[in-house]
């Protein structure tokens, strides 16, 4: 608690800080000694910054997660109505089919408490709960034991629902395994899900222990689907970081139209990369600028160009660059923008229009990239344009090739969502089991399956014959 002196001393400094503030009022509060002249710089700090209106401003390069809810700016309204579009068939929850049916009575009036008589007329009602008293399913199988004459040895049939040596069963553990690596719920949750409501004992080492012993025998599925990955058409890249053992690691993600890869991985330079495409990936690759990627052997690349426009706005606003800066910025942002709009308007161009258009374009980029530019971020920009000239339209040329690397940011950013509840991992260990459970969980969800009921019947499947079943393609309209 500040002593009366202090107070004293902090009304003298802010009575003699004010628009006429002079050195004499500088070295009187010096004299008053350091705590006083420690006080004065916060405060004539603080009223530069509100008079500057640096103070309640948002940085407009943070993502808006980073964003305080008091400095964003007010939306104008909706876009357009929630719901469908009018003409369109509406959708609702299937009906089910009821288990059991409760008649009903009534006896007197609910609203004036009269006597009733019974109507000719009735209706039905369908409820669909999970009862409070649910309890799990105990089972106990019994064993026999058989003597095989060729083996020499005793044998026993196959109990298929738990793995070996397993009290839990295969539903228990993909289930508690889904809600944790798919939807980001940390592990004091499930504990309370499944011990306060499904009366499920299960203890926080037992649901990991059985999650690593899960992630090895899925672990063929989950080099699979970077195999499957690799013989995709075009792939988008990125990564984030990543905490385990309480050291800075690096989550990497691969995304296609159908798969996602994770791996988590201490590096961030291009030997990571090497483990990520041991040959030359047969299509075009969508990344950022990060140099990394450069060491990639592919078809061909694209360069994020949303980054591009960020990074323009980014610098305009703490650099204040001056010089040739605004006819820079003006004729980058133009160029990108008619690049980006010749490819959504090509279904509606006739072919040979759409390559003169094209060829106007990469014109132009030239001209620009090989411009004589005084300003220092607009030669800093330059000279990355200049060195990924041929990865900036690859777009144009391609159908499929977006210009910008959203997929590679959707594809982490659940990932991103689970590491603000978990924080990482305890153990390398434990990052291997999170990048094999969220690549197989995801990549079964983007495929139109069942995560759950896919590994529970792989895993019965795996009991049985020693072997994983082959990894679930993607459910088409028809399938």
């Amino acid at each position: 608690m500040p002593s009366m002196e202090a107070e004293v001393t902090r009304d003298s400094v802010l009575n003699q800080i004010g628009l006429g503030f002079s050195e004499a009022d500088a070295r009187a509060i010096v004299e008053l000694g350091p705590e006083a002249s420690i006080f004065a710089i916060l405060t004539l700090a603080k009223r530069v910054a509100e008079l500057s209106g640096l103070v309640g401003k948002a940085d407009p390069s943070a993502p808006s997660g980073q964003t305080a809810i008091f400095l964003k700016p007010k939306t104008k309204g909706r876009r357009k109505k929630p719901g469908a579009r009018p003409g369109h068939p509406g959708s609702r929850r299937e009906i089910p089919k009821p288990d059991k049916t409760v008649p009903h009575s009534l006896e007197r009036c609910p609203d004036c408490s009269g006597s009733v008589s019974k109507c000719n007329s009735s209706r039905s009602r369908i409820i669909e709960d999970i009862q409070s008293d649910s309890k799990p399913s105990v089972t106990e199988h019994v064993i026999p034991r058989y003597w095989c004459g060729q083996c020499r040895k005793k044998v026993e049939p196959v109990v298929e629902d738990a793995l070996p040596d397993s009290q839990i069963g295969h539903h228990a553990i993909c289930l508690a395994g889904m809600m944790h690596y798919l939807q980001g719920t940390t592990l004091s949750q499930i504990l309370d899900v499944y011990n306060y409501h499904l009366h499920f004992p299960v203890t926080e080492g037992g649901l990991i222990q059985a999650w690593h012993r899960v992630g090895e025998i899925f672990r063929p599925w989950y080099f699979g689907i970077l195999d499957e990955i690799h013989d995709q058409a075009v792939l988008n890249a990125d990564e984030t970081g990543w905490r385990v053992q309480g050291k800075t690691f690096w989550l990497w993600c691969l995304a296609s139209k159908d798969a996602v890869y994770y791996l988590i991985d201490p590096k961030r330079g291009s030997g990571v990369l090497k483990k990520l495409f041991r040959t030359c990936f047969n299509g075009v690759l969508v990344t950022d600028f990060w140099a990394a990627y450069n060491s990639v052997i592919c078809l061909a690349k694209q360069k994020c160009l949303p980054h591009l426009l960020r990074d323009l706005r980014r610098t305009r606003h703490y650099h204040n660059p001056g010089e040739d800066w605004p006819e820079f910025h003006r004729r980058l942002r133009r160029l990108i923008r008619d690049s980006m709009r010749l490819k959504k308007n090509k279904p509606s161009m006739v072919l040979e229009v759409y390559e003169r258009r094209k060829a106007r374009i990469r014109k132009r980029l030239d001209e620009f990239i090989d411009g004589v530019w005084k300003e220092k971020n607009a030669r800093r920009l330059q000279k990355r344009l200049r060195r990924h000239r041929e990865e900036l339209l690859t777009f144009l040329d391609h159908e499929e090739v977006p210009p910008d690397n959203n997929a590679g940011e959707r594809g982490i950013r659940p990932a991103v969502l689970i590491r603000k509840n978990s924080y990482g991992n305890a153990s390398e260990k434990g990052a291997q089991t999170q990048a094999t459970f969220m690549t197989i969980l995801r990549t079964l969800k983007m495929r139109g399956h069942n995560p759950v009921q896919v590994l529970v019947e792989s895993l019965k499947s795996y009991v049985r014959s020693g072997q994983l079943p082959p990894l679930p393609t993607k459910i088409t309209a028809g399938g």
